[in-house]
């Protein structure tokens, strides 16, 4: 299983090497994946609850897009049976109301740049807690 580890920027990534079978430097939020992440799953805001835009990683395409289902199909699911399992509503999807999957900003690119070119890379923090981070720096030059 792969560490989940933070871009600069926020964005939670996959390990680097060593951490997955590919060897890869950036892999797949997703802890089971070897893919390159190619974009972004989030949560869009929400004028009418106040809700603000939530990014919750970077994803290969087959993962991002296939956490994301039509609106209707997962209401449909979800008023179907009002005591469906924690594993049933995982299975259903995110609603393509309140998620999308998206490319890469220009910002969010070059951190992955930086990484494949090793400008970045993957730092222990705290037991759990692990971060892109330059090589050799000291641990308080990015609190």
């Amino acid at each position: 299983m792969q560490n989940s580890v933070l871009l600069p920027c926020g964005l939670a990534t996959g390990s680097g090497p060593g951490y997955n079978s590919a060897g890869r430097l950036v892999t797949c939020h997703n802890s089971l994946c070897d893919a390159d992440p190619t974009g972004v799953l989030m949560m869009l805001a929400d004028e009418n609850t106040g809700r603000a835009e939530w990014l919750s990683g970077a994803y290969c395409d087959k993962h991002g897009k296939d956490l994301i289902r039509p609106a209707a199909e997962v209401d449909r699911a979800l008023a179907g049976d009002p005591t469906m399992s924690l594993n049933d509503l995982l299975r259903i999807g995110h609603s393509d109301a309140t998620w999308a999957f998206r490319p890469f900003t220009e910002a969010e690119q070059v951190e992955i740049d930086q990484i494949m070119r090793r400008d970045l890379v993957e730092t222990y923090m705290t037991p759990g807690e692990f971060v892109w981070a330059p090589p050799n720096q000291p641990y308080a030059s990015f609190l």
